[in-house]
């Protein structure tokens, strides 16, 4: 019932979100001087595809040993990568945690995989951000400390864990079993076997998974600085650190009509994608059952 829920409504509410923001950006559009700004389209064109391949293959890396196929993966990437573009906040990481944990038939692998991601990409956000701070004296920022907090908290529970489950477990031992003490042996496993999981992904691909973060924010870098001069927007470091405290902040301090430019341009791409990468599912399907037909009639 969900599944069809969500296979109704997100076209809806791409289609509603593409048109809103398109109806507010047309005096912009007007306004532009194309030609003058044609080496910032090219920039954009070719910095937006770079960048969310690299997102793409950073993600599918971490759930590579999960022998989820490449194509399924695809389709699965850009309708979160859709939905998260949509919802303020990042909440779309929600949707994704849900539709990866579905298509595995494994919540635990979903959740783990994202936050796992997550981190790594926040560590990346605070060093540019930290850079901001003492180099250029920029403003510690509410999100700055909630990206700390994160990073603080995800360490902390990683670093203090096996201790906390080796304490547990001798407490059991030593005092007369009882039944919540069952109980609690029971989910202490259910932990170990996460932590186990993520321990094995951290030391396996965190390296590589980091360095994919940093070269996507690398990439970003020039992505957001081709739409800022085809917008003619002043853009330096500040600028850049004030878009990345702007993900979580109630009233963003960049101009509104930058964030539904990239807003729409994401939409448009990766939506056109994932409608290409759509026909391409059914005309292999189409062919596949046409073989198949052609193999019962000789």
């Amino acid at each position: 019932m969900i599944s069809r829920a969500v296979k109704f409504t997100s076209p809806l509410c791409v289609v509603v979100f593409i048109t809103i923001r398109w109806l507010d950006l047309i005096e912009l559009f007007q306004a532009i001087e194309w030609v003058a700004v044609l080496p910032w389209i090219f920039g954009a064109l070719i910095t937006f595809p770079l960048l969310y391949f690299v997102k793409f293959f950073r993600f599918y890396l971490i759930l590579s040993e999960s022998k989820i196929y490449l194509s399924s993966f695809m389709r699965l990437y850009l309708q979160t990568t859709l939905v998260n573009i949509i919802v303020p906040f990042k909440l779309g990481e929600i949707f994704r945690f849900y539709l990866v944990g579905k298509r595995l038939a494994n919540y635990k692998i979903s959740f783990l995989s994202i936050i796992t991601e997550r981190f790594l990409d926040t560590c990346v956000i605070v060093f540019i951000m930290l850079i901001s701070i003492f180099f250029i004296q920029q403003p510690i920022t509410g999100s700055f400390l909630f990206f700390l907090f994160f990073i603080f908290l995800a360490f902390s529970i990683y670093a203090l864990y096996p201790s906390f489950s080796l304490l547990m477990n001798k407490i059991i031992v030593f005092k007369r079993a009882r039944t919540y003490d069952e109980i609690f042996l029971k989910f202490l496993d259910i932990l170990d076997n996460w932590y186990s999981y993520e321990n094995s992904l951290v030391h396996k691909k965190g390296g590589i998974v980091f360095f994919c973060s940093a070269i996507a924010w690398f990439i970003e870098f020039f992505f957001l600085y081709s739409l800022a001069k085809l917008l003619s927007i002043s853009f330096d470091l500040s600028f850049f650190n004030n878009y990345i405290s702007d993900i979580f902040a109630a009233t963003p301090s960049l101009p509104k009509y930058f964030f539904d430019l990239y807003a729409v341009t994401s939409i448009i791409v990766l939506g056109g994608a994932y409608v290409l990468a759509i026909m391409i599912k059914i005309l292999l399907r189409s062919k596949a059952t046409n073989e198949q037909a052609d193999l019962r009639s000789i």
